[in-house]
């Protein structure tokens, strides 16, 4: 299975139409700040999201768990986590929760960290470039395999 995986648009709203319009994928997964940015696709049973420190007044909520091909998947912003210290909070979670993934956002830095036997991965800012370029993570998810791959789009 494919998924993509954004956060932090901060409205790059056309960056998100382009992904709809252009890319072929399972799922979508959005780690929050810029959930306005997916107004138009949030009714799609494959998008799954959390609500991230710049998204005032949303009813979504900042965390979610989620049963990706048997994996167990934590999504979260991050910022409650406080991620752009340390990403130890994240580290225990993952132990103590036995998630096979945590997703967060939040840093803007893209990483990808295998931790045990688990990733902690942030997809970094989705938040278009200068040259109007925007970026995500792609994580292909198998029985026996997990992959991220970097896209631009």
């Amino acid at each position: 299975m494919k998924f993509i995986i954004i956060s932090d648009s901060h409205g790059n709203k056309e960056g998100i139409d382009k992904i709809f319009k252009e890319m072929q994928f399972d799922g979508l997964i959005f780690l929050g700040d810029g959930v306005k940015d997916l107004s138009s696709y949030m009714n799609y049973n494959n998008v799954y999201c959390v609500s991230g420190n710049c998204d005032f007044f949303s009813s979504i909520p900042n965390e979610r768990e989620l049963k990706i091909f048997g994996k167990k998947v934590f999504i979260t912003h991050g910022n409650k986590y406080n991620v752009k210290s340390t990403l130890n909070y994240l580290k225990e979670l993952c132990l103590k929760e036995n998630y096979d993934i945590i997703l967060f956002g939040h840093t803007h830095k893209k990483e990808v960290i295998q931790y045990n036997n688990s990733y902690i991965v942030n997809p970094g800012s989705f938040r278009g470039k200068a040259d109007g370029k925007s970026s995500g993570l792609i994580m292909y998810i198998g029985e026996n395999s997990i992959k991220f791959d970097s896209f631009e789009i």
